[in-house]
């Protein structure tokens, strides 16, 4: 049976997250606590994410715009955006709602009665009002996940309440928004592939054809972090994948790229916040739970 409702940690693991959907399942609820610092890097999917964040603090870069989060926020990624979240190791918890439009159709056109008010949910405003009334209906829908009229009613609500903050546009998007940048996709899927391997500068900016100084702007200037910063976060967390399965600290610095133990421990604590063997402690002092509904 498909899964609307899950919980804990689900970092992408390439840069198109691919997550299946169906008229079953076209969306997924996740609630995530924070027992260490979270990453999620750079990466896009094909759904609408609205991220209910509930007393933490991080940030949240959506194309070139960087955005704070501290306390209680709801923020919007739509369909296609390049996209990355930081999280401090904390008390609070987030929800992240992933809607698959395409899925969505078998049940109710959600572009369609957009594009009826003269708006597009490629346009929903990436920080969005409303937090405790979208909380209560996120509430609503783990609650009412067995009945489908009751569930999806109440995600039809958090629509209404999103586009009634969307600017209308004239020149209406009806497609997904095209790629910011064609040559930052090659680049981001490119790491994804390579990021085990020795990369240095000079070989990332040939691989979009730039000088490494060109590069190194162009690639701040789209993402609002460096290159090494984005490639030790893909790196980080593939260790962080390996500490989970394996506890293996040796397995995780060598499979993930690193060539030097005191570098991948000093690069994880500053990522994580906190060592890979109390990330190992951490993870397994803190069972997988379900959420009751």
């Amino acid at each position: 049976m498909e899964q609307r409702i899950c919980f804990g940690k689900n970092t992408p693991v390439t840069f198109l997250e691919n997550l299946h959907f169906s008229k079953d399942c076209p969306y997924r609820i996740r609630k995530k606590d924070f027992q260490n610092d979270d990453i999620a890097p750079l990466h896009y999917a094909d759904t609408l994410e609205i991220g209910l964040c509930c007393d933490i603090r991080g940030e949240v870069v959506i194309g070139n715009e960087r955005l704070v989060i501290d306390g209680e926020t709801v923020y919007a990624v739509p369909p296609g955006a390049v996209h990355a979240t930081t999280f401090s190791r904390g008390t609070g918890c987030i929800y992240v709602l992933q809607v698959s439009p395409e899925a969505l159709r078998e049940i109710v056109n959600i572009e369609t009665l957009f594009r009826q008010c003269g708006k597009s949910v490629y346009a929903i405003p990436h920080i969005c009002e409303g937090f405790e009334a979208i909380h209560t209906l996120v509430q609503e829908m783990i609650r009412l996940d067995d009945r489908p009229l009751g569930r999806i009613r109440k995600l039809l609500e958090i629509f209404d309440l999103l586009e009634r903050q969307t600017p209308p546009e004239e020149g209406l998007k009806t497609e997904p928004l095209p790629a910011p940048n064609a040559q930052l996709y090659q680049i981001l899927h490119w790491t994804q592939t390579h990021f085990a391997e020795t990369i240095q500068l000079e070989q990332a900016a040939s691989v979009v054809g730039f000088s490494r100084n060109y590069f190194c702007t162009w690639f701040r200037r789209n993402t609002q972090t460096t290159y090494l910063n984005y490639l030790n976060q893909v790196r980080i967390n593939h260790a962080c994948r390996i500490l989970i399965h394996t506890g293996s600290i040796d397995q995780a610095c060598h499979d993930s790229g690193f060539r030097d133990m005191s570098y991948f421990i000093q690069t994880f604590r500053k990522t994580q916040g906190c060592t890979p063997r109390q990330y190992v402690r951490n993870c397994t002092l803190s069972p997988g739970r379900r959420l009751s509904r």
